[in-house]
C-alpha cells in the first residue's frame, strides 16, 4: 500500500501539468522562471518581445528602465573583475601590509562593484516583469 502513494503523486503531478490551456487569451507573453519569453506557446526574440511591448504606451518606460538597469549591472562587472584580479590574496611579508594598504581598499572596491552588479541586473528582471506584465494587462483593452 505505501509503495502506490508515491506513483499517485507522480501521475498528479504529470496530469496537472498537462492540462488543457485552450481556453487562455492569445497574445499573452510568458516566461518561465530560467526560460525564454514565449508568446502563445512559441519562443520570442528580444527584438519581437520590444515590439510587442512598444505597442503599450504604459509598458514603454518601464522596458527603457529595464535596459538601463542592465547596462548599468554589467557594466559594474568590469571593475569587480579588475580589482579582483590586481588584488592577491595572502603572500604578505609584513604584517602591517595584510591589515592596511591599497590591497584591502581594491578588496573591498571589488565587493561593492560585484554587489551592485548584482543589485542591477536583478532590479532589470523585475523591471522586464513589470512591463510585460502592464503589456499583458492592456492587451484586453487593445484588442
Amino acid at each position: 500500500m505505501k509503495k502506490i502513494f508515491p506513483l499517485l503523486l507522480i501521475f498528479f503531478v504529470f496530469n496537472s501539468s498537462a492540462q488543457d490551456s485552450t481556453n487562455k487569451v492569445s497574445g499573452i507573453i510568458t516566461k518561465k522562471t530560467f526560460g525564454p519569453y514565449k508568446m502563445d506557446g512559441n519562443r520570442i526574440s528580444a527584438q519581437q518581445l520590444k515590439e510587442e511591448i512598444y505597442k503599450v504606451p504604459a509598458a514603454i518606460p518601464l522596458y527603457k528602465k529595464a535596459k538601463t538597469s542592465k547596462i548599468l549591472g554589467y557594466s559594474f562587472f568590469v571593475p569587480a573583475i579588475v580589482f579582483a584580479l590586481t588584488t592577491s590574496q595572502g603572500n604578505y611579508h609584513h604584517r602591517s601590509d595584510s591589515t592596511y594598504g591599497p590591497r584591502r581598499g581594491l578588496q573591498i572596491a571589488s565587493l561593492l562593484s560585484g554587489g551592485a552588479s548584482v543589485y542591477f541586473l536583478f532590479h532589470s528582471l523585475t523591471l522586464y516583469k513589470k512591463a510585460v506584465r502592464a503589456r499583458n494587462s492592456s492587451l484586453k483593452t487593445i484588442y
